[in-house]
């Protein structure tokens, strides 16, 4: 059985200190929604340390990797 939900697509590099600050609306967004796929735009070397950081921002916000939200790297074509 195909199920399709409502969402949202977020893009972003999620490396600036800066976004910090907007993490609080960041993290109200994806709550909101009723899926999110997050795009994180990164060499592949520093793919897991940003994704352990968005993990961790929205696992404080209750929501679960999966069940609220996936997260994938923007492909690059070498």
């Amino acid at each position: 059985m195909l199920k399709i939900k409502n969402g949202i697509v977020i893009e972003g590099t999620f490396d600036k200190p800066e976004l910090h600050l907007d993490m609080r609306k960041f993290v109200k967004r994806v709550a909101k929604e009723e899926f999110s796929t997050i795009i994180i735009h990164s060499e592949l070397d520093n793919f897991e340390d940003r994704c352990i950081a968005v993990t961790g921002w929205l696992a404080d916000a209750g929501l679960q990797y999966g069940d609220n939200y996936v997260i994938a790297r923007a492909g690059y074509e070498s």
